[in-house]
């Protein structure tokens, strides 16, 4: 083993990710092969001390902060190999999906791609994987986690292991978020790289309308993007608009309530021009003006997708502003889950829940086969982030009591664990602390996501 792979730091390194969750480490380390991570299990193993795992950390829930013991920065196991012959691509848990991205097209001559990172491109497998993320293009392509063939992890033994798809344990690993083991890669499948997609976005005055164009949308063929997105987002996108470049090319957006966000993607462009005309039609039925609707093609699409992440972005340093006013702030998101004709009840259930706060909030999110919006609380001071956290106890068991959870959904870390505790639904619980117990009944890894010490 490397003689200086765990650096003591005297529980002065501070972590924190996205959410503005904070805590710290005894000691640190930096693992550049597989052999280190394991090296690193077998050190930690020996002397009882507990190893939280991070990769970029981008996450909005504390996974991925330790709150004592050993912390691991995955950014350095990051290789990733296209194999031609099958079509796959293996990448170690450190790699970012920009780069997973980036060499199946080259390495393919760009005829494949993989089509499931997040809107977070600097965000690393390992973390997709834990938290089960799902991207832009979920509505076509499903989550990361459908895109796994194979998993490589370190038991708390140090043991290299790997399981296929379907092989038993498999799926436990998927968003368990880093606590049976240390995920060290995984082969993912590709697509074929599709040569024509379009990029719509359409204002519409109210949910109502916005959620009935979007129920037309699904059944369309060629439809791989469906996001939704308020008024609200526009609204904070144009105050940061000179500090992000995604922005600066873009418009401002009409006088809306709701946008609904479409890629078009085919082999046939006539097939997208199809869809697209059947789409302004359909939107100016439902009191959309057909001209002030967003368009691009090719290449272009790429600054609507950066909007997307750009939004999220504004949210992230809105929440670092008023952390930084007062740093008992922190990030607040709670999952809005959607489902059929029930999309416009809910909507609305929440916007009267807030109508009264007097709390800043905007909703966006993907509008796919996991149905989960983000309702994004912006607490000015300690006092509104306490009232957010409130309504998210009051929703979660609203949510539970009429079987609408999905609070896991987006992740639970530290920041939600005593949420996720008091009103995920049993089988839920018994499955996550029955895979804990399994894999890793001393608490090594990741301690404090999703349950407390005594729990387990």
């Amino acid at each position: 083993m490397k003689h200086d792979i765990i650096l003591p730091v005297g529980g002065n390194q501070v972590v924190h990710d996205e959410s503005q969750f904070s805590g710290t480490a005894f000691s640190v380390s930096y693992p550049e092969t597989v052999q280190d991570v394991s090296d690193i299990v077998r050190t930690c193993a020996q002397s009882g001390e507990s190893i939280t795992v991070h990769g970029s950390l981008t996450a909005l829930n504390g996974a991925g902060v330790p709150l004592y013991g050993h912390c691991m920065d995955m950014q350095r196991l990051s290789q990733v190999t296209y194999d031609p012959q099958d079509q796959t691509v293996w990448a170690q848990a450190g790699a970012s999906f920009q780069s997973i991205e980036q060499t199946v097209r080259r390495e393919s001559h760009m005829t494949r791609e993989f089509p499931a990172s997040p809107t977070e491109k600097t965000a690393t497998l390992g973390g997709g994987l834990s938290f089960h993320t799902a991207g832009l293009r979920s509505f076509r392509y499903g989550s990361v986690a459908d895109h796994v063939l194979e998993l490589e992890y370190c038991n708390n033994k140090g043991e290299i292991r790997r399981l296929a798809r379907g092989q038993d344990g498999f799926d436990l690993f998927l968003g368990s978020e880093g606590m049976c083991g240390v995920i060290t890669g995984a082969r993912l499948s590709t697509v074929p790289l599709l040569p024509h997609v379009w990029g719509l976005i359409f204002f519409f005055d109210n949910d109502d309308t916005a959620m009935d164009f979007a129920s037309r949308a699904e059944g369309l063929d060629c439809v791989s993007v469906l996001e939704y997105m308020d008024s609200a987002c526009f609204r904070l996108a144009d105050e940061y608009r000179d500090s992000l470049s995604a922005l600066s090319g873009l418009p401002s957006a009409p006088d809306h309530h709701a946008a609904i966000y479409l890629e078009l993607e085919s082999d046939q462009e006539e097939s997208i021009e199809q869809a697209a005309e059947e789409l302004l039609c359909a939107a100016e039925e439902l009191g959309a003006d057909p001209d002030k609707t967003w368009s691009a093609s090719g290449d272009e699409v790429e600054q609507f997708r950066g909007l997307h992440h750009a939004i999220t972005e504004c949210v992230n340093m809105k929440i670092a502003q008023y952390h930084a006013e007062d740093s008992r702030v922190k990030r607040l998101a709670y999952p809005i889950r959607l489902t059929g004709e029930g999309r416009k009840a809910a909507l609305q259930y929440y916007r009267h829940a807030l109508a009264d706060s007097g709390l800043d909030y905007l909703i966006f999110g993907h509008l796919c086969c996991r149905q989960v919006l983000t309702l994004n609380i912006l607490s000015r001071s300690a006092q509104d982030y306490l009232r957010g956290k409130d309504l998210f106890t009051a929703w979660c068991a609203q949510d539970k009591k009429e079987g609408r959870y999905s609070m896991h959904r987006c992740g639970v870390g530290k920041l939600y664990r005593s949420l996720f505790c008091s009103t995920a639904p049993l089988d839920v619980l018994n499955k996550r602390i029955k895979s804990k117990q399994r894999f890793d009944p001393e608490n090594r890894f990741n301690p404090g996501n999703m349950f407390t010490q005594t729990t387990l």
